[in-house]
């Protein structure tokens, strides 16, 4: 069957949609990008919108919005690497799009247990969402026989509860989940929280409803994390004022309640605008993050946003000229030990997207292009950001290409490209 790229009446976001296929970039050389699986398509799976998580014996684990079914509603995997030295794939849960939920667009988490928890864009109750379902939230776990079983933990309505999970989740230390859902509330996406009961059953509580109104943002396509106190910490794609470009928020659990703060209120300019991925803190508190559009050339940035007393101060670490740079990164950035930064973009580079990495120096943030797909055998245009291994090496997917265009997870070697 020939491949195809899915596409959803939410889809990517529509602020950078329109924008994403109208340039072109030169290319240019390097090297060091290896594809460790090319996806097959049909019932096996296909079009890895999310990224990865990596257990402590270098498996790692992965969702796919297409395959797994004629009708393609996709899948959950699991990557091991062979005696041989290749990659074998192992399909955990293929969704059907009824109950179990369609189309993850998010990657997984793990317990300590090994189970696996992640979130469908689709599926669940089929009474809403025109048939179609609004997204669950799922929980995979390994049975005694090999396999694994997929529970439904939540299924939304679009309604007060949320819809349409874009983005993964988060745990607390008491073993609750969080996460964020594009649309429902005020329809315009919330903050949810998924408590267990006694009976083993799952609670949703929305802890947040936004809406786009004054300083509030709205459609939040990333995830959340929290610091150490508690909090809770994630971007919105749209709303935050008179520009509409999107904010990055706070939640702080207080006496009545949670109580959202805006952290920054994106303009679209210079400083960066629609943000599409959640954030990271280093060890100071600063959070850093990427907005798809904006910047000084308008192909998008890398940001770093300050606490002081007087608020939060935004500094823009690079902004991707569109050229062998990249442009339009939709996921975020990860740190490593040296206080270095990675993450991909969708597009640019030799046509098809970057993996960049940006090193601080006295004179500022200089970004290395450390590799440029080019939407063939290679991959290409990356939805999501990267993780690294033990070693050092980067892991990623890009959700085009590989040997059969259905898309492939790669492995990349810091260091490896040109400045």
């Amino acid at each position: 069957m020939k491949p195809r790229k899915l596409l959803s009446s939410l889809g990517a976001a529509a602020v950078a949609a329109a924008i994403i296929l109208t340039f072109m970039a030169p290319a240019f050389a390097v090297e060091k990008e290896k594809v460790i699986y090319s996806f097959k398509g049909g019932n096996d799976e296909g079009f890895p919108y999310s990224g990865l998580v990596l257990d402590s014996a270098g498996n790692l684990y992965g969702t796919t919005c297409g395959g797994g079914s004629e009708i393609y509603y996709g899948t959950a995997y699991k990557l091991m690497l062979t005696k041989a030295g290749g990659w074998k794939i192992d399909v955990l849960h293929i969704f059907t799009g009824a109950t179990d939920g369609s189309c993850p667009r998010a990657g997984l988490i793990r317990d300590r247990a090994g189970s696996l928890y992640g979130t469908t864009t689709a599926g669940g109750n089929l009474n809403f969402c025109n048939g179609l379902g609004c997204g669950t939230v799922f929980k995979l776990s390994p049975t005694s026989h090999g396999r694994w079983k997929e529970t439904v933990l939540y299924s939304f309505t679009d309604e007060n509860d949320g819809g349409h999970p874009y983005a993964g989740l988060v745990f607390d230390s008491a073993g609750n989940l969080y996460g964020t859902t594009l649309t429902g509330g005020q329809n315009t996406g919330v903050v949810f929280k998924l408590s267990r009961r006694s009976n083993g059953k799952w609670k949703e509580k929305v802890i947040h409803a936004f809406t786009g109104a004054g300083a509030d943002g709205e459609f939040p396509y990333g995830g959340l994390i929290f610091d150490s106190a508690g909090n809770l910490y994630g971007t919105t794609s749209q709303g935050g004022g008179t520009a509409n470009k999107g904010t990055a928020f706070k939640l702080s659990l207080g006496s009545t309640g949670w109580e959202e703060t805006t952290l920054y209120s994106f303009t679209g300019g210079t400083d960066g605008g629609n943000p599409l991925a959640g954030l990271v803190m280093d060890e100071q508190g600063n959070l850093y993050g990427t907005t798809s559009v904006g910047g000084a050339a308008g192909n998008g940035l890398v940001f770093e946003l300050m606490p002081s007393s007087n608020g939060w101060t935004e500094s823009v670490l690079y902004a991707f000229n569109g050229n062998n740079d990249g442009r339009f990164p939709h996921a975020g950035v990860i740190f490593d030990t040296a206080g270095n930064l990675y993450g991909t973009n969708f597009y640019g580079g030799t046509v098809d997207g970057t993996v960049f990495e940006l090193t601080p120096g006295p004179q500022g943030w200089s970004e290395t292009v450390l590799y440029g797909f080019t939407g063939g055998a290679d991959g290409g245009e990356p939805e999501a950001g990267l993780i690294l291994d033990k070693t050092g090496n980067l892991y990623g997917t890009a959700s085009v290409g590989g040997a059969l265009g259905w898309g492939c997870v790669f492995r990349v070697q810091p260091g490896s490209g040109n400045k």
